[in-house]
């Protein structure tokens, strides 16, 4: 099979088997279907008032697939004898489909809440009416699951006007085996409803957890499809930037743009970036902030002021940011660091622009100063020790634990005291903007103190320890680095990155875990979170080195830059959702692993493509 990146006059292709891929509709649901899915959370799903629900399953293709391409608004699949057109509208529930024959379509149904998989109390019933077919789903407690017998949940509605009134009813459950969830030791088997063929050429979809709701969603669509495609094909236009690359390297670039605005979001009080999909579709605060970068890159400044601000105004008493919102348990000890090395970021390049004053007003200004002092006063109240910054278990982006090794990163870790170090930097720079002269006297020398603290506690004289009392080698030492290279002087981190490198090196990126090391898993275990952070590739972080040796020394560590960039720009074309660049990878060979599309791993792709060619 051919999978196609088409833009405009711009075509990539390629021979693989992979035929996935991802629409979302920009207020919280995405479509992602092949052949036959490989993932439970596949399918069409939309959300409403904050709750995410999945509705269909697949939507099948008479013949085999000889052809997918991506044209970024839209994905077509051609069989020998046909061609299918999938789109999902933007700021709608709603979805598209249509073949260039007329032939017969089956539509097979998962209707849930996105992560209740309880198989019994699911009802479904099917209705005809003007034209219309409306699916209505009703989840029922059931005992043999629940406490409870048939008490009402939930409900779910699908409307469906097909251009052609020839259907037949299936209405049976069939049992489906979904291979990369049983590769990552999940749940793997469901029973999904096969509710009907329908005899047409095009399918208008509307979704909703009303009737109502559903059927004008399927009107709306019908009514306005052509002004719909015209318009999302005007806004990619709009949002998306071509650079003089390489074939396959341009490609990927103008995919993970594409794939990092599809997980932009209209929330409550902002636009939001959802941290991935299929399984991370909520606001994370650290993956939210990692991504502005790109933001940045892509000048869209008024965008990433909008972000910024809306989580200045989410810093918690303790001095840090939810690690998700809405909060959860989980606590995070880095993503105040990333809010404050964006609001760096931006600073500096308006200043450089001439442009602060013209995205900034003074009050915001002083505004940003006063969060920031009140941020770093209430970390060294609640999380100091010894003049280092702590963190709890988890609250690093190293956020799982195995009980066995019992390697959870609490205690002083490297990148967090980064952090403070680059947000002192920025006070300083604050205060000289607002006229606080003292203000920057001390905010400078508080610096200082910081620095030969933990150049003190972490430099061993030939690496950055990743703990003040571990010696473990791990990738953080990129992101100390990338946040606060002035850590060390540029010999030094020559002599850091030559005698890590050979310990974290996989060929294509970097292990998260030094390969010597006893906890080493060189395969991704999937929901068996052995590899996680002891292990798998991380695509971010590996994007984000290649940023970091190329400021260093391209000359050095060029053979390395070229690897990653190679090995990202393969993930994004061909593996995982081809057009997306995916989570991570195991470490022993190059394979799309854990969320298919991650916001981050775009992001960090078109900071090193900028940053690089």
């Amino acid at each position: 099979m051919r999978v196609v990146h088409k833009y405009k006059n711009y075509e990539c292709s390629n021979e693989t088997d992979n035929d996935n891929f991802l629409l979302t509709n920009k207020i919280g649901g995405f479509a992602s279907m092949m052949q036959k899915n490989i993932c439970k959370y596949q399918g069409i799903s939309f959300q409403e008032d904050g709750e995410t629900f999945k509705v269909v399953e697949n939507i099948s293709i008479p013949g085999e697939i000889v052809k997918t391409t991506n044209k970024f608004m839209q994905v077509e699949k051609e069989t020998k004898t046909n061609k299918a057109t999938f789109f999902m509208p933007h700021g709608m529930n709603a979805f598209f489909y249509q073949l260039e024959n007329k032939a017969e379509i089956e539509l097979s149904l998962d209707c849930r809440k996105y992560s209740d998989f309880r198989e019994w109390g699911r009802h479904y019933s099917i209705s005809t009416a003007d034209n219309k077919i409306v699916v209505s789903y009703t989840k029922k407690t059931d005992k043999r699951e629940d406490d409870s017998q048939g008490k009402r949940e939930y409900e779910i509605y699908l409307a469906i006007i097909p251009d052609s009134f020839e259907y037949k009813l299936l209405e049976k459950f069939d049992n489906h085996t979904y291979s990369y969830d049983r590769e990552r030791r999940s749940l793997s088997e469901r029973h999904v409803f096969k509710a009907l063929n329908i005899n047409a050429s095009k399918l208008f979809l509307g979704f909703g957890t009303t009737e109502k709701k559903a059927v004008e969603n399927a009107e709306n669509l019908k009514e306005n499809i052509q002004q719909l495609m015209e318009e999302q094909e005007e806004n990619l236009s709009l949002h998306t930037r071509m650079m003089p690359f390489k074939k396959e390297l341009h490609a990927a670039y103008l995919c993970a743009q594409n794939s990092l605005n599809n997980l932009i979001v209209q929330a409550k009080d902002s636009e939001a970036i959802l941290a991935g999909l299929y399984w991370f579709n909520q606001e994370w605060s650290r993956d939210e902030l990692i991504s502005v970068g790109a933001l940045l890159k892509l000048q869209k400044y008024p965008l990433a002021k909008e972000i910024l601000m809306k989580n200045l105004n989410r810093i918690q008493e303790t001095g840090r940011l939810p690690n998700i919102y809405p909060s959860s348990e989980l606590g995070s000890a880095d993503s105040i660091g990333w809010l404050f090395k964006r609001f760096y970021d931006l600073i500096d390049l308006l200043l450089k622009k001439d442009l602060l004053y013209k995205n900034f007003d003074y009050k915001e200004i002083a505004y940003i100063k006063t969060k920031l002092e009140n941020a770093i006063s209430a970390a060294r109240e609640n999380h100091e020790s010894e003049g280092l910054i702590t963190n709890n278990r988890k609250e690093t982006w190293m956020d799982s634990g195995n009980k066995i090794n019992k390697d959870y990163r609490e205690g002083v870790r490297l990148e967090i005291q980064t952090f403070y170090l680059m947000m002192y930097q920025l006070l300083e720079r604050l205060c000289i903007l607002t006229k606080d002269k003292i203000g920057a006297e001390l905010a400078e020398h508080r610096e200082k103190e910081l620095l030969m603290l933990v150049r003190q506690r972490f430099w061993n004289g030939h690496y950055l320890n990743d703990g003040a009392d571990d010696s473990t080698i791990r990738p953080n030492i990129f992101i100390a680095y990338y946040v606060y290279s002035e850590l060390l002087t540029r010999s030094e981190w020559i002599d850091c990155f030559n005698n890590v490198l050979p310990r974290l090196w996989t060929g294509f990126g970097l292990t998260s875990i030094d390969k010597h090391d006893t906890r080493y898993v060189d395969h991704y275990t999937g929901e068996g979170d052995e590899s996680y952070h002891r292990g798998d590739s991380w695509y971010f972080l590996n994007n984000m080195a290649a940023v970091c040796m190329r400021r260093l020394s391209n000359f050095r560590f060029k053979n390395h830059i070229r690897a990653i960039a190679k090995a990202s720009t393969q993930d994004i074309l061909w593996q995982g959702i081809p057009g997306c660049h995916s989570e991570l990878s195991s470490s022993r060979e190059q394979k799309a692993g854990g969320c298919f599309c991650q916001s981050w791993s775009n992001a960090m792709f078109i900071e090193m493509v900028n940053e690089v060619y």
